[in-house]
C-alpha cells in the first residue's frame, strides 16, 4: 500500500466514528437544556415535522 492510499483509508475509518459521537453529545446537551430550563413546545413540534422528511 502506498502512503496516500494508507492515509485515506485511516481518514475513513476515523471519520466514520465521528457523527455517531456528535449526534449522542447533541441529544444529551438537548436532554440537559430540557430538563434545566425547558424547550418551548413549538421548537419541539417543529423539531418532529422536520425529522420526519
Amino acid at each position: 500500500m502506498t502512503a496516500l492510499v494508507r492515509r485515506k483509508l485511516e481518514v475513513a475509518v476515523n471519520a466514520r466514528y465521528v457523527l455517531p459521537v456528535v449526534l449522542a453529545t447533541n441529544t444529551l446537551l438537548l436532554f440537559a437544556y430540557d430538563s434545566l430550563l425547558g424547550i418551548p413546545s413549538w421548537i419541539k413540534v417543529a423539531a418532529t415535522l422536520f425529522l420526519q422528511f
